[in-house]
């Protein structure tokens, strides 16, 4: 019996020296996901992204990426024989080396120690990869679709527009006999109105994604405060009644601070990558320059 006791402890000795030599052996970082040509995040994710849970994102495919990165790990100690980047001339520990681990149930400590020093991002690569998506973001902004100056005012004021001063700049020039430069945003506004239903005023645009993504992290993780600035959008008279709405482009450059209850996902974005909203355009057809900037705080 005494003689089964020290060979059990010799074992045990023999199999944890294994493995702190495994460890020291271990690269610094390690890659154990790697995103497939079809991976991306699907509607539901986005809207997750949009209105900033990042826990339930993150949660959505945490079970996936799990699985992945347990697969990739063992396959760094063990081989994945045929399967790049995971050669099995490559590996960690030999089929005896991995059977002395796992009876002394060091086998899974290791796999610990890879995961560690996983540097894949699984969400950053995921949103990169994700096509733009149409969104909208509400200007606290309603109108009833009647044609009119107040109704145009409302929607001008909303991003800064002074249609008066338009106004007088074209005069101006007519009157100088040149050639008026002012923005024609009176007749954009006015064929928004004169084409939709009334509803909702919205800055209306195909967004990246990753430019979202860093501003929520910002927001949602570490409580800085960011803005966004349009530079000649597109304007959206949207009824959520029916689904209809209208969208012009202006020329203006607005800036406001990122609030994420007012940021949508395009409702009538279905397979296809189109809007039903504005007439089954694409969401190329709604590029505008977008700059998302963090909001420096002022020290006391």
């Amino acid at each position: 019996m005494a003689t089964a006791t020290k060979a059990q402890k010799a074992a045990k000795a023999k199999a944890e020296a294994l493995y702190l030599a495994k460890v020291e052996q271990l690269d610094k970082t390690y890659t154990l996901w790697y995103r497939q040509s079809d991976d991306e995040l699907n509607v539901e994710q986005i809207q997750m992204l949009l209105s900033g849970d990042l826990e339930a994102l993150e949660e959505s495919f945490e079970s996936w990426i799990f699985e992945c990165r347990y697969d990739a790990a063992m396959a760094e100690i063990r081989g994945w024989p045929g399967c790049s980047p995971f050669d099995r001339n490559d590996r960690l520990c030999t089929d005896e080396e991995v059977e002395i681990l796992r009876d002394h149930d060091l086998l899974d400590e290791l796999r610990f120690r890879i995961e560690e020093r996983d540097d894949s991002d699984p969400l950053t690569d995921l949103t990169r990869a994700t096509p733009d998506v149409l969104v909208r973001y509400y200007l606290d902004v309603d109108v009833d679709g009647e044609d009119g100056t107040d109704e145009m005012s409302i929607i001008a004021d909303a991003v800064g527009i002074d249609l008066d001063e338009e106004l007088r700049q074209t005069l101006d020039a007519i009157n100088a006999g040149e050639e008026p430069t002012a923005p024609a945003n009176d007749a954009a506004i006015a064929n928004m109105l004169a084409n939709s239903e009334g509803g909702g005023v919205f800055i209306y645009w195909s967004v990246d994604l990753s430019q979202i993504l860093k501003a929520v992290q910002g927001m949602m993780w570490r409580g800085e405060k960011w803005q966004i600035t349009w530079t000649n959008p597109y304007l959206l008279i949207y009824n959520s009644w029916n689904g209809s709405g209208d969208a012009e482009r202006v020329k203006v450059i607005y800036t406001a601070d990122l609030k994420l209850e007012r940021l949508h996902l395009d409702s009538g974005r279905n397979v296809a990558g189109y809007s039903d909203v504005c007439g089954g355009l694409y969401p190329s057809g709604f590029e505008c320059k977008v700059e998302l900037s963090q909001v420096e705080e002022e020290e006391a």
